[in-house]
């Protein structure tokens, strides 16, 4: 195989590795962290400040030309004839710093000798040499720093112990490392010379190759030591770390400014205190993918102590994580290609006795590389997206309905008392809006909350008297996400708003208005008893056969049946009946599982309609399940559904092909149940987002 081939294959199996590695860091954010912080990372993320973020990326490339620039003395230093050029260093430099946090206990550092080796011909001890005398003035350079801070933080009497005790850790644990290289190599080489000599020379053993590697180790550090370099490696390796602090703090105000402005108004001594630990516990030799989890917890820990909420010191920690990776991952890739194509002259090692494998096998090893990791890339994209928005949607505007849907709309509810209720964001905002019936031939439009957060699914009393509501506990909260909410009861009449629980979401009634029944903390469905203000939990983990990981969305419950209908997500999904008495049983996919206000059918949302969904009525004895409702016109893609206490009405949701809960272009329509398809009626005609809606009839 030529080389322009050979160098076209190498690319594309880093693109592939590049999808590989990317899809990790999508799983370790979809999937890894608690459910309840998912969300808003990927808002935080998303409101980053592109302009600082910007300026990371130019800091980083001065980072790794300052490192680069210290690896090439260093090389020099340790006598090796092939000293790479500080081009090539600088390629070598950026894919360091691609694999160093990849493997656990820095294993991502041997990259470094690879290259240097098997690209450019420097010998194994010599970059080993480099490469140690690199991390021990890494080491003394965040030493002098932490000094700094101490220093800083005496001075103005705010010392804390914690600091001190690393302080004086990292000091002895370079000390030891310092006293390791210069001197106990060399020790090690003279114990190895007491080895007798017939055990050296012996084919099957290895310590005379050892011997070999350690003592041209050991010359390497000695002609380094002799060579008076040590004072420009140690400027060298404070402008690293300054450079290096200075990019992550300006990435920290690029995260927590549009997000978390409160954290901006730290000192600059204290973010660069909390950045430090950070950078102190992801050096630790702690099993990790990218040091994930140990970085967030050194830097998480610093906030929480400097008087910060947990929650956004460990989003704000993981976000300026997942940037500063993906930059220097991305950094790397572009490296690692151009590396490729520098070296394409060194032969390969390996070679092939069949002509036909040596042709075709790494063409083959290219695409299944590619493919997988497109793949995986595409996986973790697609489980992302079930996140939900980032950003509230645009505000839509107003459409004229035709005449003969006017007609349609009243001469359907002239004879009906009663009004509509539903969530819409055209105002700015998700509000809950009102419209009353049979008011004559133009069915008027108002808002009953006004509130910067988002308010949805509103359910009407039975006595049409109050309606409960979730409300979101940040302005903007998609409604994928099911924790940041609290359940709020408003009178209609008054007009005034009782708060019912917190981290509560998608309340209904009980049968008799006595209670509220609503979904807490993503796992449990709760009853509240307006009279007594106490919360019961019905279902939860460990009981009835859910666990902590099942999430429930929209229970509805039957006091007659005492059994709760709900969407399941997350461990498992689908929907099911879960029953006090312990029977579970699972009915189908689908979502948006619901009682009939007499429990004697139940009704749900499921594939299979002209524009993917419609509506599946359920026996609740026998399971069997026939469609219901599936729109003629364009509007097809029905959602929310909601059955009127008299039975008589269905009030829904529905799009012309959009999904999205809480950005799609729904519009409501109310339908005399059991009618034919066609005789659904538009209610509302703009298009922002309509959701959620119910129905009350006197």
């Amino acid at each position: 195989m030529n080389n322009k081939n050979q160098i076209v294959l190498r690319t594309f199996v880093s693109i592939g590795f590049s999808f590989f590695i990317l899809s990790l860091m999508l799983k370790l954010v979809s999937t890894g962290i608690d459910p309840a912080n998912r969300p808003q990372i990927f808002t935080v993320l998303g409101n980053t400040s592109f302009g600082l973020a910007s300026i990371y990326v130019v800091c980083a490339l001065l980072q790794a030309f300052f490192r680069a620039i210290r690896y090439r003395v260093l090389i020099k230093a340790g006598g090796d004839a092939n000293t790479p050029t500080l081009f090539h260093t600088y390629l070598v430099t950026l894919v360091r710093n691609m694999f160093v946090d990849m493997l656990p206990a820095r294993i991502g550092e041997l990259s470094y000798i690879a290259m240097m080796n098997r690209g450019f011909r420097v010998s194994g001890q010599t970059c080993l040499s480099s490469l140690s005398v690199s991390f021990v003035f890494d080491l003394v350079a965040l030493f002098i720093i932490i000094a700094v801070v101490i220093v800083y933080h005496t001075i103005t009497a705010s010392v804390r112990g914690w600091l001190i005790t690393a302080a004086i850790a990292l000091c002895i644990l370079t000390a030891l490392i310092l006293i390791f290289l210069f001197f106990g190599i060399e020790f090690m080489v003279g114990q190895f010379h007491r080895i007798p000599q017939s055990w050296r020379k012996s084919e099957k053993a290895v310590i005379q190759r050892l011997l070999t590697f350690t003592e041209h180790f050991a010359q390497a550090l000695r002609m380094t030591r002799n060579a008076g370099v040590f004072s420009i490696t140690l400027l060298l390796s404070m402008a690293v770390r300054i450079t290096k602090y200075t990019s992550i703090y300006l990435l920290f105000l690029a995260v927590v400014r549009p997000s978390f402005n409160e954290f901006a108004d730290l000192p600059v001594i204290n973010i660069f205190t909390a950045l430090l630990s950070a950078e102190g516990a992801a050096s630790l030799p702690v099993p990790a993918f990218m040091s994930f989890g140990t970085y967030e917890a050194g830097g998480a820990l610093a906030l929480v102590l400097l008087g910060f909420a947990k929650p956004q010191s460990v989003i704000t920690m993981l976000c300026i994580h997942i940037l500063s990776q993906l930059a220097d991952y991305t950094l790397g890739c572009v490296g690692f290609v151009i590396f490729l194509f520098v070296t394409q002259g060194q032969k390969a090692t390996v070679t092939m006795k069949s002509g036909r494998i040596k042709k075709y096998l790494p063409t083959a090893i290219t695409i299944t590389v590619l493919c997988i990791g497109l793949v995986l890339l595409g996986l973790q994209y697609r489980v992302t997206r079930k996140i939900g928005a980032l950003k509230p949607p645009h505000k839509g505007q107003p459409l004229n309905p035709t005449d003969a849907e006017q007609r349609r709309l009243v001469l359907l509810t002239q004879n009906l008392k009663g009004f509509i209720v539903w969530s819409s964001n055209r105002f700015g905002n998700h509000d809950i809006l009102i419209m009353p019936l049979g008011s004559g031939k133009k069915l008027k439009i108002r808002q009953l909350t006004k509130h910067p957060h988002v308010d949805y699914f509103a359910r009407v009393s039975p006595d049409g008297q109050k309606i409960v509501f979730s409300r979101s506990q940040q302005p903007w909260v998609s409604q994928r996400n099911c924790f940041p909410w609290d359940v709020y009861m408003l009178d209609l009449k008054s007009g005034k708003e009782r708060f019912i629980a917190k981290n509560g979401n998608t309340p209904t009634w009980s049968e008799d208005g006595a209670s509220i029944y609503f979904q807490k903390n993503g796992n449990q469905f709760v009853s509240y008893n307006l009279a007594t203000g106490k919360e019961q939990v019905i279902f939860g983990p460990g009981i009835n056969g859910l666990t902590a990981n099942i999430m429930l969305q929209t229970p509805s419950y039957s006091t007659t049946k005492q059994t709760m209908a709900v969407t399941m997500r997350q461990g498992r999904r689908g929907t099911a009946l879960f029953a006090k008495n312990g029977e579970n049983r699972i009915i189908a996919d689908g979502c948006q599982l619901a009682w009939a206000p007499d429990s004697s059918y139940l009704y749900y949302t499921d594939h299979g309609g002209r524009q993917q969904n419609a509506f599946y009525k359920v026996d609740p004895l026998s399971l069997e399940r026939k469609m219901w409702l599936d729109l003629a016109g364009d509007y097809s893609h029905e959602y929310f559904p909601k059955v009127s206490d008299n039975m008589q009405y269905l009030v829904l949701g529905a799009s012309s092909g959009g999904h999205e809960h809480d950005t799609a272009d729904y519009e409501i329509f109310i339908w005399k149940t059991d009618a034919s398809s066609e005789d659904a009626v538009r209610v509302t005609f703009h298009t922002g987002n309509d959701c959620w809606p119910d129905v009350y009839l006197q």
